[in-house]
């Protein structure tokens, strides 16, 4: 039975789907919602015609070659042809999924099987099509808790985390995400740093292939922010124009918003903002 399913938006500006046909880019979300929760789907031309393609005229065998292609789907045989879905159980996370029983080991990681990370009740965090997540209702809140990067730092969803920088770099062909998970564990950073970061240099345009590559540019970033040391008035950092505390920042400094600069190194547009300075304690006299 076909089911409701979450798209990413950064699917749109993954190279691969801009550069499939327009019936091939339907044809992998409609295969989404024909799939079972483990990313497998039933190799059945006709059948996937009749129900994605019912008033079209297409040749779906053709179309799942190009997607094989691709590398969007792969097929293999349990008995009968059946077809993986690419990076499928990474953006798919039902509370309580089922499975096509015919997934083989060697395809778990094609389709971005990850370990359960909700505790030991065995359940995923609530997806929108269960009726949860940001959303929904509210799940157990002894399960499926954010990482904190380190103590008094706020928790952090990496779920969430890694879902916004996939969408940032416009790619989700990047490989493993730690790179950039243990940077904003590490405190050093905070994610709307990372995003602005990321944008300035979309994976997209196809010059980037690896987290890897985000993780030098953001370590580069906290050591310079480390180790400069102004030559006069008080310390200051950079404040991204579309960053939350853009604003703020503004009115704090009476500073006209549309006064910009653009930071040397991640090339995004703000200004740097004195840094605010803990109140002095006068000494007793």
């Amino acid at each position: 039975m076909a089911r409701i399913r979450s798209i990413h938006p950064g699917l749109f500006t993954d190279e691969a789907f801009m550069t499939a046909s327009a019936h091939a880019r339907l044809l992998i979300i409609g295969i989404w919602t024909e799939a079972w929760d483990d990313g497998v789907f039933e190799w059945k031309p006709l059948t996937l015609k009749a129900r994605i393609f019912p008033v079209d005229a297409v040749n779906v065998a053709d179309l799942l070659a190009e997607l094989a292609g691709l590398g969007f789907v792969q097929q293999f045989d349990a008995g009968k042809p059946y077809g993986a879905i690419r990076n499928f159980q990474k953006y798919q996370r039902p509370k309580k999924p089922n499975s096509s029983g015919a997934l083989p080991d060697s395809l778990r990681e094609y389709v971005g099987s990850v370990p359960n990370q909700s505790g030991t009740d065995g359940e995923n965090p609530p997806q929108m099509e269960d009726g949860g997540g940001r959303e929904g209702g509210k799940g157990n809140e002894d399960t499926g808790k954010p990482a904190s990067s380190s103590a008094g730092l706020p928790e952090i969803d990496l779920e969430e985390a890694e879902r916004r920088c996939t969408e940032a770099a416009g790619s989700d062909r990047l490989g493993d995400f730690a790179p950039i998970r243990e940077i904003i564990l590490s405190g050093g950073i905070d994610l709307d740093e990372v995003l602005v970061a990321i944008r300035a240099r979309p994976a997209a345009k196809g010059a980037v292939s690896s987290w890897k590559f985000y993780g030098k540019v953001l370590r580069d970033k906290i050591a310079e922010r480390t180790t400069a040391t102004p030559s006069f008035g008080p310390p200051k950092v950079f404040i991204a124009r579309d960053s939350p505390e853009w604003d703020d920042r503004c009115r704090a400094a009476k500073h006209s918003p549309s006064l910009t600069t653009q930071h040397a190194e991640t090339r995004a547009e703000g200004w740097y903002f004195p840094t605010p300075q803990p109140p002095s304690i006068e000494k007793a006299a």
